[in-house]
């Protein structure tokens, strides 16, 4: 899978952060005494294990890589697809694994081979998927996200600098991508849809930004044709493995590209990782809710905390214990509820959008929803606006008797 067109295994020059080989252990175990493998079992407590760990190591790369040079804060909603797409494929790599070891299980005589020689059978397989594969799948990780990263700084600036390619000038450069050296295209050009680095396994080329009036532009149509040159790769049965490469990690926000062999399963697999997804979604939830929870009873009085901003309508607002809680009860996004222990900050920042009785906010409420809050006292709603990590949002104040509270945030998606 990680193969030259000489058929050589491409190994990684940088070593990925070790992959904890007792769960991988466990799991084999388990494999063995399950006596057989399927999607299904994906969901047991080693499987599930194995999939957590091999994504504890992705992530750490997608970590790395975004946070390499960047010019403007990463979008949450960036980092939530990547940090999908990595869970995704660690699931797949794991599925991809363990069924291959499902395969060794079978002596010549037709029965389960003892736990001693399958154990051997696995320290090989360890090496392939763990390490050399881990490896190479590692340094791709990081700088995909690299890419991702910088993406999100060329969308920001717009055609105002053009995009120039880079190889690292050395002896390792592949020839068909040293032929795309110092191509140069705005960030709008359809060569950058396909073709923003890296180009293979273990590549090492980036993209700059550049002053348009400093260098002459590349012909785009030459561009492409060399692109397909650097990503062309056909194998013994005539298809292209290096097609796979043709994208835009930033674009695609994805890390790892659909068309990776990994990907190529049946639907019940994809279904079982989705589940996987979001269970370790609501765990992750529930730890950060939980932290919010304490952080909220160690810094904020029983009676709240009053804050005073020119900001505010009222020039003032009461924070309580529970709406910090609500807040982050209302972010679906784990990255995200962290504004919630920010409110105290966010309110010296934000800019009045507008007010409004309970019958006229700006999201629709039912009759019991709206019943509950006349009960609590709430007459109107005060809406502001504020930037966080170059996106805005909305923050909904209740006001009770004349006294604002904060109460929840929302996305503004078209930001005027």
């Amino acid at each position: 899978m990680y193969h030259d067109h000489h058929g050589h295994l491409q190994l990684a020059d940088k070593k990925a952060p070790s992959l904890n080989k007792r769960i991988f252990d466990a799991a084999a175990k388990w494999l063995h005494q399950n006596k057989g493998f399927n999607a299904e079992n994906l969901n047991d407590e080693k499987p599930a294990a194995l999939v957590n760990e091999i994504n504890r190591v992705f992530s750490q790369a997608v970590k790395n890589g975004l946070s390499s040079g960047i010019k403007h804060e990463i979008p949450s909603a960036l980092i939530q697809a990547l940090d999908k797409n990595v869970f995704v494929f660690s699931g797949l790599k794991a599925y991809h694994e363990l069924k291959q070891a499902s395969t060794m299980l079978i002596d010549e005589n037709g029965g389960i081979k003892p736990w001693n020689t399958f154990k051997q059978d696995m320290l090989k397989l360890h090496q392939t998927y763990n390490l050399n594969y881990l490896n190479t799948e590692y340094n791709f990780a990081t700088q995909t996200a690299q890419m991702a990263a910088k993406w999100n700084d060329i969308e920001k600036d717009g055609d105002e600098y053009w995009l120039q390619f880079r190889t690292s000038k050395d002896e390792k450069v592949r020839a068909s991508h040293e032929a795309l050296h110092n191509t140069t295209l705005p960030p709008s050009d359809k060569f950058w849809d396909s073709y923003m680095p890296p180009l293979d396994w273990n590549c090492r080329c980036t993209v700059v930004q550049v002053l348009a009036d400093k260098y002459a532009k590349s012909n785009s149509a030459e561009a492409v044709a060399k692109g397909e040159t650097a990503t062309t790769r056909i194998d013994k049965k005539g298809v292209n493995r290096a097609a796979m490469f043709r994208f835009n990690p930033g674009k695609q926000k994805v890390i790892f590209p659909q068309n990776h062999p990994y990907f190529k399963v049946q639907q019940e697999v994809s279904n079982t990782i989705d589940e996987l997804y979001i269970n370790a979604q609501k765990i992750e939830r529930k730890k950060v809710d939980d932290s919010i929870k304490q952080w909220a009873k160690t810094n904020i009085p029983e009676q709240g905390i009053k804050i005073n901003s020119d900001k505010l309508i009222s020039g003032s607002a009461i924070l309580l214990r529970k709406n910090v809680k609500n807040i982050a009860a209302h972010l679906a996004n784990p990255d995200l509820k962290v504004m919630a222990i920010q409110i105290p900050e966010i309110l010296k920042r934000v800019k009045p959008i507008t007010q409004a009785t309970l019958n006229e906010s700006i999201r629709p409420k039912s009759e019991a929803n709206l019943k509950s809050k006349r009960q609590r006292g709430v007459s109107q709603y005060n809406y502001y606006s504020f930037e966080y990590k170059d996106e805005t949002y909305r923050l909904n104040m209740e006001v009770i008797n004349g006294l604002e509270f904060p109460h929840s945030i929302n996305k503004i998606i078209d930001a005027d």
